[in-house]
């Protein structure tokens, strides 16, 4: 709840429409989250935002720091670009060349390092360790569960009774 009232003012509700397509083939009522509505194309943006908001003393001083693969990371720099903030997010060289342009566009400073998660990791440490800036992780931290729980928050007031949730991972 706190972090739907610390997004809210910045990341207004998506919609959710009814999929005739979907329910048709599925015999059941399918709804659609647009979460493509957001800033950055995907949810990824309201972790990013809910955890920069919580640190937001500590980012503006030194800055903030991730790693991820894309969605996060363009999370993280549309959040930092809103709010003032230094962003710089560890990918992989491997990583998708759309997503390193986007991320940079926004604001963010891309350090790429392997390609593997491990070496994304010991780099996104190690310079946490030399920076000091705050780190938002991408799943693993009480803010980023927050903010990405806003979405079902919604949900439950656009679709009320009982429903399923199915999310393509």
């Amino acid at each position: 709840l706190e972090a739907r009232r610390r997004l809210a003012p910045l990341l207004p509700a998506t919609p959710l429409v009814y999929s005739w397509a979907l329910s048709k083939a599925t015999g059941r009522r399918v709804w659609l989250k647009l979460e493509t509505q957001q800033p950055t194309g995907s949810f990824k943006v309201r972790p990013a935002m809910n955890g920069a908001l919580v640190h937001l003393e500590e980012a503006r001083r030194a800055g903030v720091l991730a790693s991820s693969s894309g969605n996060f990371a363009q999370g993280v720099a549309w959040a930092a670009q809103e709010l003032g903030l230094d962003a710089q997010i560890v990918m992989m060289a491997n990583s998708s060349p759309y997503k390193i342009a986007e991320t940079e566009a926004l604001g963010g400073k891309v350090v790429l390092c392997g390609n593997t998660f491990e070496e994304r990791w010991e780099t996104t440490y190690r310079l946490q360790r030399e920076t000091g800036r705050v780190l938002l992780h991408p799943y693993d931290s009480e803010e980023t569960i927050a903010g990405d729980g806003t979405l079902g928050l919604e949900l439950l007031e656009q679709l009320p009774g009982e429903f399923q949730v199915v999310v393509p991972v």
